[in-house]
């Protein structure tokens, strides 16, 4: 999602035209209208005649304000920064309009829960999404000698409490994570509900229709914060500081101004 946001906005600011590899998990999620190589005759050609740009992890690259038009460009890599697409943020939440099945799923949903907790006119609720990303990053030493870092159920409490002290009525909290068995016994607040949907548009779908989101880290989480376009936590301790991922890391290019940091 980071490629093909960055690749709408640095299209846009240069006057170039975009296409993107096909990618039919995307497709399959997101209503996209911009072309993809899966349309285009002789795409072999194309990649034999462009200049190659790599993005590297959550940092803005200022030279991509300034390619030649002239030519053709190959963007490869991360190009995690929200700094690349600012440009054009409408037309990125238009591209990642969830199709009609996913949506509806979702949507469902959110209608189940509002009626459990009663939510109407007269009753309103407040829907606080939570992504918690545990798996890959807490299960191999790599990640964690590499400086990859997980919250723990105290920084998701403190955050909650946040968004309990912010909005005078009812505050309810929806959880989406690849670890729910384990959470399920740590988040056991009666305002919580966990989503136990087994496909990760629809969970998706399911965080970006919350108001406000609270995130762990990865970059799934992220893109619910984005689609959401509320108030956003998120955990202030990742990277872990001295590792060699904090030193690749810009925080004021990767988190979206305006998000709080929180411990």
């Amino acid at each position: 999602m980071f490629q093909f946001a960055s690749l709408l906005g640095i299209a846009a600011r240069n006057n170039l035209t975009a296409v993107i590899p096909y990618n039919p998990e995307m497709e399959r999620i997101f209503k996209i209208s911009t072309p993809s190589t899966k349309n285009l005759q002789n795409t072999l050609g194309m990649y034999l005649t462009v200049t190659q740009f790599y993005g590297r992890c959550c940092y803005y690259d200022i030279l991509t304000e300034t390619l030649d038009p002239r030519h053709n460009y190959l963007l490869y890599g991360y190009f995690q920064s929200w700094k690349y697409f600012k440009n054009v943020n409408d037309i990125v939440r238009q591209e990642f309009q969830f199709r009609e099945e996913i949506l509806n799923e979702a949507k469902k949903f959110h209608r189940d829960v509002s009626n459990k907790f009663q939510c109407h006119e007269n009753n309103s609720c407040t829907f606080v999404g939570i992504h918690i990303r545990r798996g890959d990053i807490s299960d191999y030493d790599v990640y964690k000698k590499a400086g990859y870092t997980t919250p723990s159920e105290q920084y998701f409490k403190t955050a909650m409490n946040f968004f309990k002290r912010k909005h005078k009525n009812k505050v309810v909290f929806i959880v989406c994570s690849d670890s729910s068995k384990g959470w399920q016994k740590k988040l056991t607040s009666s305002d919580v509900v966990f989503s136990h949907a087994k496909d990760q548009g629809v969970d998706l779908a399911i965080l970006s229709l919350c108001q406000h989101m609270i995130i762990s880290t990865g970059t799934y989480g992220w893109w619910a914060a984005f689609l959401t376009g509320g108030t956003t936590v998120y955990y202030r301790d990742w990277p872990k500081a001295g590792s060699w991922l904090y030193d690749q890391v810009f925080k004021e290019d990767y988190f979206v101004r305006g998000w709080i940091p929180m411990k």
